[in-house]
């Protein structure tokens, strides 16, 4: 494992949440490098030690390429967090719902760390404070030797200044410096977030009714509230929100029906 200047790599080790770290200094795709990880153990009938190493931390200084939905972009500048965790699950997790736990997870972690802001939660993977995005999240899964492996992505402008952002996004982004005006410690917010994470993922197993319960709580947007939605093939629709199904997906009314949504883009003003 590589040093870092940045992260205080043994602490991280040592707190408990996870067993393992693949730290690189700078890396195009912390999801990327995770799924490299995974398909390193190809050739070997049984990958007991990688299986045994995780959930591991995949964690960069400087990520060049980041992924998000949708085969978009993630700007990633100077303060950003960038970061990917591999677990491995005995069963098949639909990602919505792994996203959603992640996204609460977040909301709990920076309702924490800075009280006078509120995280708000944009359906279905993204994090705003006062109107801005500041956290994506990004779900995928691979599948290896009877293994289901999970990789949870996620960037979070934790000490970013507006400043250093392309123009493009400079009006819609923020970061929790901004917001706050204060400098974080990054290994301490990834130990405090990583404390939340598996305690909402404990949640979504236990209770994932209470999960998606709290998520609509967490919503930037209200039931009742009138959304558009742009589907995979291009097109929008319009209609009235109604709540998260169980699946983790949007209801939408529209002329008396519901619909449940599992892939789509919301776009939404954000007050």
């Amino acid at each position: 494992m590589v040093n870092s200047n940045q992260f205080d790599l043994q602490r991280l080790g040592e707190c408990g949440w996870i067993k393992s770290i693949e730290f690189r200094e700078t890396t195009p795709s912390t999801n990327d490098l995770a799924k490299h990880l995974i398909q390193q153990q190809a050739g070997q009938s049984l990958p007991t030690d990688f299986i045994q190493s995780c959930p591991k931390l995949v964690l960069t200084s400087t990520q060049t390429s980041g992924r998000g939905q949708n085969s978009r972009t993630w700007w990633a500048g100077q303060g950003s967090l960038t970061f990917s965790l591999i677990e491995t699950m005995s069963e098949a997790i639909l990602p919505l719902t792994t996203g959603l736990a992640t996204a609460l997870s977040l909301t709990e972690m920076l309702n924490e760390v800075a009280t006078n802001i509120e995280a708000r939660i944009k359906w279905p993977n993204d994090l705003y404070l006062k109107g801005r995005k500041m956290a994506g999240i990004l779900v995928e899964s691979t599948h290896w030797a009877d293994t289901n492996f999970q990789i949870v992505g996620v960037g979070i402008n934790v000490n970013n200044v507006l400043r250093d952002l392309p123009a493009e996004i400079r009006t819609t982004a923020t970061s929790l410096a901004e917001c706050t005006g204060q400098h974080y410690d990054l290994t301490s917010f990834l130990v405090r977030w990583l404390e939340h994470y598996f305690a909402a993922q404990k949640l979504r197993q236990t209770d994932s009714q209470q999960l998606i319960t709290t998520c609509l709580e967490r919503s930037q947007i209200a039931v009742g509230q009138t959304i558009t939605l742009k589907l995979p093939a291009g097109h929008q629709i319009q209609g009235e929100f109604a709540g998260l199904s169980a699946r983790g997906g949007i209801l939408l009314n529209q002329s008396g029906q519901q619909r449940e949504f599992l892939s789509a883009t919301l776009n939404h003003n954000v007050d």
